[in-house]
């Protein structure tokens, strides 16, 4: 399932609410006895009570024994913990001319994002996130984490307006292949010794799926992975010059183990 939302969630939710009705009750004591019968639950409505503008305090109204009850509720929501593919990065590599021995580029110059299919294109709040970033605050250190993986789709050629137009020359188009060597960041929580994955062979076809981030513990917080340092990327031998990309699909996948305990066992992905 592809979610263009930033922020991929896997979460658990109890919610609890007390709710108290609403209700106004008035009697108007005048001294006098009723004009009507007695009968139980009759409420005299020949002179009614009026309430002042404040109904958050006890309203002064006509007759001694006036009252009025107003009633808001309380609610809460009690959260069991979550999984979230928090961001996914662009990567733009160092110009190469296809011609022979110059094929391979070994720079990742930025994480700007060139296609609208782009999860965090155009995002106000992270538009160039350099780090496939993970958060699992699920309760308890529990065997059974998750893993991320990628799949590179077919390159293109793409326009300022960030269109992508398939290449008709299917050996070209497969010819793409990006290899990937990710560094966890400092800051990565280290519950569970999340992995990873080094030397990861990407090929342009759209259907080769690849771990590049693994951790074995569920509740193993805040997990980042930096592609930027040793990931290359080899064109085509003699393609014609101009812009191509090809969008990575991520896929955070809880394993069966967390997914038992938490009920959150479905995949959830996101481009770059």
């Amino acid at each position: 399932m592809l979610f263009n939302n930033k922020k991929t969630y896997i979460s658990l939710f109890a919610g609890l609410a007390l709710f108290s009705s609403v209700g106004v009750n008035a009697f108007a004591d005048t001294g006098a006895a009723p004009t009507k019968g007695t009968t139980a639950g009759y409420v005299d409505n020949s002179n009614p009570a009026k309430g002042t503008a404040d109904m958050g305090t006890v309203s002064k109204v006509q007759g001694k024994n006036d009252n009025i009850q107003a009633s808001s509720d309380a609610h809460i929501s009690i959260v069991n913990g979550y999984l979230v593919l928090e961001t996914v990065p662009s990567l733009g590599f160092q110009d190469v001319s296809g011609k022979s021995g110059d094929t391979q580029s070994n720079t990742v110059k930025d994480n700007n994002t060139v296609l609208r299919s782009d999860t965090f294109y155009n995002s106000k709040e992270n538009p160039n996130p350099t780090d496939l970033y993970v958060q699992d605050a699920r309760p308890d250190a529990k065997d059974g984490g998750y893993s991320v993986n990628a799949t590179l789709g077919n390159f293109g050629t793409y326009n300022g307006g960030g269109t992508l137009t398939p290449l008709s020359d299917t050996g070209q188009a497969s010819g793409f292949n990006l290899n990937l060597n990710g560094n966890l960041s400092k800051d990565s929580t280290n519950v569970g010794n999340p992995t990873a994955a080094q030397n990861v062979n990407l090929p342009s076809d759209n259907k080769t799926t690849q771990t590049v981030l693994s951790n074995s513990k569920q509740g193993s917080l805040n997990s980042k992975v930096n592609f930027n340092a040793g990931s290359t990327l080899t064109v085509p031998q003699g393609i014609a010059q101009g812009n191509y990309a090809a969008p990575i699909t991520w896929t955070l996948v809880p394993s069966t183990a967390s997914a038992g305990a938490n009920g959150g066992g479905s995949d959830k992905t996101q481009n770059s």
